[in-house]
């Protein structure tokens, strides 16, 4: 039986599916406030600014994943265990949570796969760098990450993944940002 989704996980996911076209937005707000003080910005300054408004769109998944653990934590299900193992006994918050958590932790997927193909697309502007001889492809990305999601793995340890999964990623753009 399909659960029926609220409102408020719908509004969530349309909103991380453009978080990264949120902080492109401001980087071009940035750029017009700029831009009424000084020269026009040009569109390698702005290019130049997009691996850092990637790295913010990784920040903002990073603070989703920690609100999803702590959530966990807070609804008394174990972090040791599967989703599917979660006790019997939980309280209608701790219920609501082991039933809500598959939703969410996809919706968060969703957004690191979005995060994936970004880092691909900012690394083209860089194809002799070193750190494109060593990236996975986004799609190698996407299968490891959906083998985790898949599998009866715990919720800490799905967590943790999901994370590192995301660290990975930022750690590559850095490297772009540092060394472009």
């Amino acid at each position: 039986m399909v659960e029926p989704v609220s409102t408020k996980v719908v509004l969530d996911l349309a909103s991380s599916s453009i978080t990264f076209a949120t902080a492109l937005i401001q980087v071009a707000g940035e750029h017009k406030g700029k831009a009424r003080k000084t020269a026009t910005p040009t569109l390698s300054a702005f290019i130049g600014a997009l691996p850092g408004a990637a790295i913010s769109a990784a920040d903002l998944i990073t603070a989703r994943i920690s609100a999803l653990r702590q959530d966990c934590i807070s609804g008394g299900l174990n972090l040791d265990n599967p989703i599917g193992r979660q006790g019997s006994m939980l309280n209608g918050s701790g219920k609501r949570m082991r039933d809500r958590f598959p939703v969410r932790v996809n919706q968060i997927a969703l957004q690191v796969s979005i995060f994936f193909d970004d880092v691909a697309a900012l690394a083209q502007w860089f194809p002799r760098h070193p750190v494109n001889t060593k990236a996975k492809a986004p799609n190698v990305r996407k299968s490891e990450l959906s083998a985790v999601l898949s599998s009866n793995h715990t919720i800490g340890d799905i967590l943790d993944a999901v994370q590192t999964h995301v660290n990975d990623a930022r750690e590559e753009l850095r490297k772009l940002l540092t060394t472009a």
